[in-house]
């Protein structure tokens, strides 16, 4: 908490730009909650009380002397239009929130929300009561839903690189007030943040609230959001040994969390209405489909295996899976319609896919990686171009490094039948499938929850 005598200092500067008229105002609020979480996502923990009081104040109308030493030494910072917490989604009881309660900050993407449901899996056998905190409307919230997990939404906003938008800024900063009152009434032991915008007010609410938190980096370069947040963290846990941008940063290897969950090639092939005999090969471009891929793959599988869908050498028969997503099922359908070889399915059944396939085409996010090396797949990987600071690339050459799968950039897909050609040689595959097996996250979830507790158990300061 800031001294009373800066508070006051603070209250001054705030009282003469409030008597400026509309604009001051509007220059106050946007200033000081742009500023507020910028200065505490860089550690500036004093001056970002001071900053966080004005910015209350610029948003309430606080503006008296009186009033803002009262706020600040009675209320820690409430948010006045938000007096109760958020219902969860409709049909879902809220658990007991006691002190067995463990928050999961995450959202925007399957890479970042998929381990926070792999670990709520494995804390919830553990006696630990778990809720996600996210982006109001964000797929979190239908994933909560269908894994029956209470969700609590805030505003997140989002950062684009390429052109800052400073209105986006000022939607996490009312999310982070959001979330902070949302954990003041929660209480919780631990919050667990997997990176994306839509984590972050979550987590940055946490650590000025002293409640300790866990970072999950999935990814083979370290995200903005969890470098903002590595500063405050108690404990950061990685997806693999080697990190981008952690250098001098204590960090802990745990693997990517997964749902470890396999059945037999015989089972899966039938669930999917696939033959048993010819090489397998999945097209999954992520729960939405790419549609990059679904422009280019089909055409470069045509030319690698004719329109019989014959490997030549050793004469052996493919079939391909080809995951479109469910927006694109319609368009791609009738392009490979005279291959009778090559199934499109809008949605499919991920663990039915991965079991039975013998080599995999997928773009490079964390999620579908680790799903791969935890079903021993090889893979040939296509990494997004425009994915956050290039990560997929980084993921991508780590897999390549390790021995598990091939990159090919997505502007020299016309090389893309000569490396399958070179991916579905036996020796080659049985390679990859053993450097795969070595990557396998199996266990991650447990090892990541064995963290948390670890944190949970930490003394924690009075």
């Amino acid at each position: 908490m800031a001294s009373l005598g800066r508070v006051a200092q603070w209250s001054r500067i705030v009282s003469t730009l409030a008597r400026a008229g509309p604009l001051g105002a509007v220059l106050l609020k946007t200033l000081a909650v742009q500023t507020a979480v910028f200065l505490f996502a860089i550690g500036s923990s004093a001056i970002f009380d001071q900053v966080l009081t004005l910015a209350v104040i610029a948003k309430y109308g606080v503006r008296d002397h009186e009033n803002i030493l009262h706020l600040a030494t009675t209320s820690h910072y409430p948010n006045p239009q938000l007096t109760q917490i958020p219902a969860p989604n409709p049909g879902i009881l809220p658990p007991y929130m006691s002190n067995r309660t463990i928050v999961l900050s995450t959202g925007g993407t399957g890479g970042h929300i998929y381990p926070a449901v792999a670990l709520a899996r494995e804390l919830l056998p553990r006696g630990f009561e778990v809720a996600l905190i996210g982006q109001t409307g964000g797929m979190e919230e239908r994933i909560s839903g269908e894994e029956n997990i209470a969700f609590y939404g805030v505003h997140a906003g989002k950062i684009d690189r390429g052109r800052p938008n400073p209105l986006e800024l000022i939607q996490a900063g009312r999310g982070f007030f959001e979330a902070r009152k949302i954990l003041q009434k929660m209480k919780p032991l631990a919050v667990v943040g997997f990176g994306g915008f839509a984590s972050l007010p979550g987590i940055l609410a946490a650590q000025g609230l002293h409640i300790p938190t866990v970072l999950h980096e999935q990814n083979a370069k370290l995200g903005l959001t969890q470098r903002l947040a590595a500063r405050g963290a108690t404990l950061i846990t990685t997806a693999y040994p080697e990190v981008e941008g952690l250098s001098g940063k204590e960090s802990r290897w745990v693997g990517v969390p997964v749902r470890e969950e396999r059945m037999s090639r015989k089972v899966a092939l039938q669930k999917l209405g696939l033959q048993d005999g010819p090489i397998t090969i999945l097209v999954m471009g992520g729960s939405q489909g790419s549609l990059a891929l679904n422009n280019h793959i089909p055409g470069a599988l045509e030319a690698a295996f004719g329109r019989e869908g014959i490997l030549k050498v050793g004469s052996r028969s493919v079939q391909v899976l080809h995951s479109s997503g469910r927006a694109h099922l319609t368009t791609l359908a009738p392009q490979v319609r005279h291959l009778e070889w090559y199934r499109v399915r809008g949605f499919i059944d991920a663990v039915a896919a991965w079991s039975c396939a013998d080599l995999a085409i997928t773009r490079a996010g964390s999620s579908t990686l680790g799903e791969a090396a935890f079903h021993s797949v090889p893979l040939c990987m296509v990494p997004l171009p425009s994915s956050a600071e290039n990560h997929q690339m980084a993921n991508a050459k780590a897999v390549e490094n390790a021995g598990a799968g091939r990159m090919v950039p997505q502007d020299d897909l016309s090389h893309l039948p000569s490396v399958l050609l070179d991916l579905l040689d036996r020796e080659t595959m049985e390679g990859m499938r053993d450097a795969a097996r070595g990557l396998s996250p199996a266990g991650a979830a447990a090892r990541l929850a064995d963290e948390v507790e670890a944190v949970v158990r930490m003394p924690r300061a009075r």
